[in-house]
């Protein structure tokens, strides 16, 4: 199995369509979990219980900007999310059942919740320093960078006229890649973001050998706009593409000997993606993300939280599909600027969202008694084997009256009796839950 897939655990029925919840009886075995131990957090008088990100953040617009001219609000819609009960329906599942969390949530760019719990750095197994949650501890989001990738490719190719969702991708990776094969020219940047694209890797790898080597085996071109398979290299390919898009170095470029080309077209397209997305994505809304990690970042534990954490490292290899080291609320500051035409048009951001660019949730959302939903995992681990690996996670939910929710964890969810549980499917039931009408 592609160890990707597990992104999308737990979404579909069998059938492959029809959107599953949690029953009543998978969130009292949650609730109903073992209870934890929660060490005491020894109060710094200057600092609080724990001290912040280790990059300086700035506040915010707050309010954030009006969007640009040509917004049309939603429909109203009178049944809206119980934010207390929400929040109290979060707590009960994730308390006992993982290593600890924390949560945000918004509305109109204004937080109205949070939730923090337990450690980030864990000291009762030898973790130092000690750090406890909070929404400003920096985590490897893992897939969820490629919502923030796709954010980017859409801002990109808003201001160049000249390229479209539905153009082929093929000229724009480098000539010196033999990449006349198979399907390649049938690919569109909308194949990559959709992940149709027909490239089928068997695992999670999107490093730039890992990239070319598939693109000389050609695409499968049955596949290619027709079966979905999930690939961190499509969002990978995505950050050579903003490269040569962007004007940062031309398709025709060639440095001689191919293990030159490969080690500077590497080098360079990896610094061009991360330039454009802090210029044009991220700084824009006082986020800045980082694809190495440090003694502050959020470790990740087995579900018992029986062993020492574990640091997933530094990912400036494989941006793009991956790799992001992100706080609860540098994510909210990018979505909610994106929601309200501060990245991309309106325009843009409704192809992101209903054509699922970079996303979980299907094509126009998942539909509920609010409205549609939109959402995004991501998810890293040691092992497939949920009892055994070491694992950080977290979602992202764009939600009707301009809320969003942002949740991180470090660890599986599990019952503790044996009952490994989604998060993206545990907060999309809590979520459908908790609608109310007035």
């Amino acid at each position: 199995d592609d160890p990707n897939e597990q992104d999308l655990e737990g979404l579909y029925e069998p059938d492959g369509r029809t959107l599953v919840k949690l029953t009543r009886e998978q969130l009292d075995a949650l609730e109903n979990a073992p209870a934890r131990l929660v060490s005491p957090i020894d109060l710094d008088p200057k600092n609080g219980p724990s001290s912040l990100s280790n990059y300086p953040t700035f506040p915010p617009p707050d309010p954030f900007p009006m969007p640009k001219p040509g917004f049309s609000p939603p429909p109203p819609n009178n049944n809206d999310l119980d934010v207390a009960a929400f929040l109290d329906d979060m707590h009960a599942a994730l308390s006992n059942s993982a290593n600890g969390y924390a949560l945000k949530v918004r509305q109109n760019g204004q937080t109205i919740g949070i939730l923090q719990w337990n450690w980030a750095r864990n000291p009762d197994v030898g973790d130092s320093p000690a750090r406890g949650w909070n929404t400003d501890r920096r985590m490897h989001v893992a897939s969820m960078s490629k919502l923030m990738t796709a954010i980017g490719l859409v801002h990109l190719m808003e201001a160049t006229p000249s390229v479209a969702a539905d153009d082929f991708m093929l000229p724009w990776l480098p000539d010196y890649w033999a990449k006349n094969q198979g399907g390649n020219d049938q690919v569109t940047f909308d194949n990559l973001m959709n992940h149709m694209s027909g490239y089928s890797t068997g695992g999670s790898a999107s490093d730039f050998a890992t990239m070319k080597n598939n693109v000389e085996a050609g695409a499968h071109a049955g596949m290619v706009g027709v079966t979905p398979d999930y690939e961190n290299m499509n969002c990978g390919l995505i950050r050579i593409l903003i490269a040569t898009i962007g004007g940062y170095i031309h398709p025709s470029t060639n440095f001689g000997l191919e293990f030159m080309n490969d080690l500077f077209w590497d080098t360079l397209t990896t610094a061009a993606y991360e330039d454009y997305m802090q210029t044009y994505v991220f700084n824009p809304v006082a986020a800045f993300p980082v694809f190495d990690t440090n003694t502050e970042t959020v470790l990740a534990y087995r579900w018992d939280s029986g062993t020492a954490g574990w640091d997933s490292g530094d990912f400036s290899c494989c941006g793009g599909g991956y790799g992001w080291h992100m706080t609860i609320t540098e994510t909210l500051n990018v979505v909610r600027a994106f929601r309200t035409g501060n990245i991309v048009s309106l325009g843009g951001e409704s192809d992101i969202l209903n054509r699922s660019w970079g996303l979980n949730s299907p094509l126009n959302g998942e539909s509920t008694l609010a409205g549609p939903i939109y959402y995004k995992t991501g998810r890293w681990t040691t092992n497939s084997n949920r009892a055994l690996g070491l694992t950080e996670q977290g979602v992202v939910l764009l939600l009707p009256d301009d809320i969003e929710i942002v949740i991180f964890v470090n660890s599986e969810i599990s019952d503790g009796v044996g009952g490994f549980f989604s998060l993206q499917t545990l907060a999309r039931t809590v979520y459908i839950n908790n609608i109310v009408s007035p």
